[in-house]
């Protein structure tokens, strides 16, 4: 006691227990800060909604990734998004916010939307340009280069693009009477494979072309491989077909002349008749589709494949063909 002031100490012990219990709260609060955080956090998570690559649908994203890009592309892009990853890391590590978000900003679920719903215009009423071949080239690049090994028989066709007085077109034949197989059928140019003529599988459907209706092969501009199920074209021909894309350019001056012992005749198509859903037949249950639209019926594996050509990529944009 002094000057009438009293001064009561806690002794050592009791300061040493004071504090560690109050260390014990504030750890106790810390854990359940972060506890409560962490499960903000995974909450949060579950109710996030991914859009996903193409699709939000996680199954159909994966299946419609599995099915239009082949394996380089995928570890291409794989590749490009792990280093924007590493890259968004390592800005947030340097507290670099404002670069952070520049580069996440394409990200953003109204931007991903809104671009998935913009699409593009191909205006075809002036006929096929260089800029619609590489719109569609584009698509047709992504295709596997190699048909499987476990088909012994392989051929090739063409879906030969042209323009008729400036019309974008598509040109068919129909086979001789004088053939073994197939007699009168509408088809696309093309053949079996001949392994001592032919360096690769789109050299094979231009020879036969070129055999076929007079067409020179050097002057057919290629723009890809059609991806398709092979396991379907083989189910409808026995034989694994490779669909070449190429155009011919302007046949309105050109002469063809068809192999009278294999083609009777040929003939064109305008894409805008070919895109009227009114002229084909479907059976879904069977997966056949028959073209009624033209001077003679489509059906079999070349309505099979122009079907896919014009669905999986020209249907890609929106066509406007008058």
């Amino acid at each position: 006691m002094k000057g009438g002031n009293v001064v009561w100490r806690a002794s050592r012990h009791q300061l040493a227990a004071c504090h560690a219990a109050v260390e014990e709260q504030m750890s106790a609060n810390e854990k359940s800060h972060t506890a409560a955080t962490e499960n903000k956090s995974l909450h949060s998570h579950a109710q996030f909604k991914s859009l996903g690559v193409i699709e939000p649908s996680k199954d159909l994203d994966l299946q419609l990734m599995i099915t239009n890009y082949t394996l380089p592309a995928l570890a291409a892009g794989l590749r490009d998004r792990e280093e924007t990853l590493q890259f968004c890391a390592r800005l947030l590590e340097d507290g670099n916010l404002e670069q952070l978000e520049r580069v996440l900003h394409p990200y953003q679920a109204e931007l991903i939307t809104r671009r998935r719903r913009k699409t593009r215009s191909l205006d075809l009423a002036g006929g096929l340009t260089s800029k619609h071949l590489n719109m569609l080239r584009k698509y047709l690049q992504r295709s596997p280069r190699q048909l499987t090994r476990a088909v012994s028989l392989r051929a090739s066709v063409v879906i030969p693009l042209c323009n008729v007085n400036g019309v974008a077109s598509v040109l068919f034949e129909r086979r001789s009477p004088f053939v073994r197989s197939f007699k009168n059928q509408v088809c696309f140019p093309g053949g079996m494979v001949e392994e001592s003529l032919d360096v690769n599988i789109i050299e094979t459907s231009l020879r036969e072309m070129e055999e076929e209706i007079g067409f020179p092969a050097r002057s057919v501009d290629v723009l890809g491989v059609l991806r398709c199920d092979w396991s379907e074209v083989h189910k409808i021909t026995g034989i694994g077909v490779t669909p070449v894309v190429g155009f011919l350019g302007d046949l309105t001056e050109k002469e063809l002349s068809p192999n009278p012992k294999e083609v009777a005749e040929c003939f064109t198509i305008p894409l805008a008749t070919l895109l009227d859903v009114e002229h084909w037949n479907r059976e879904e249950e069977k997966g056949t589709v028959v073209f009624v639209g033209g001077p003679h019926v489509i059906w079999g594996l070349t309505a099979h494949l122009l079907d896919i050509f014009l669905k999986d990529i020209l249907m890609r944009y929106k066509v406007q063909v008058q």
